[in-house]
């Protein structure tokens, strides 16, 4: 299996388990992502597609413009309007955690079912927070200088 596909699944796993741990709580999810290219969105619609045949839960993906990210996290956390899943860069994690916008106990709980091992441990580290994680790390890439 080529590199790109595991992590394309590895991220399809972790987003369904993010999902799975709201999708109790609610028939309707929301779910925003800053990956707003056509051919990404498409993917991610399609992800969501599958996880509603599997769960019976309708997922409503919603592109938002990486720049606008944090200020709308803000105001939709002020007006009590946050969506279900937030898919965001690691500089948002630890600050969203702390100010109650992130979910930091479900987060943990979908870490610790998919296994730490599932991730690389600098991904862990850097969503790490006391007891537990900020969110859940769900790609990366690694840099090598030679």
């Amino acid at each position: 299996m080529k590199l790109k596909t595991k992590a394309i699944l590895r991220t399809g796993t972790a987003a369904a388990l993010i999902l799975s741990a709201f999708a109790a709580s609610a028939e309707d999810l929301r779910f925003w992502t800053t990956e707003e290219q056509p051919e990404r969105l498409a993917r991610q619609e399609a992800m969501a597609a599958a996880f509603s045949e599997a769960s019976g839960h309708s997922v409503q993906v919603i592109p938002v413009s990486e720049n606008d990210l944090g200020t709308r996290a803000t105001a939709a956390f002020a007006a009590g309007d946050l969506p279900d899943v937030i898919y965001h860069t690691l500089q948002y994690a630890a600050p969203w955690a702390d100010a109650g916008i992130l979910d930091s106990d479900a987060a943990t709980d979908v870490v610790e079912q998919l296994g730490e091992g599932t991730f690389a441990p600098g991904a862990l580290e850097m969503a790490a927070v006391d007891g537990g994680f900020a969110s859940v790390p769900v790609d990366g890439w690694t840099q090598m200088l030679v």
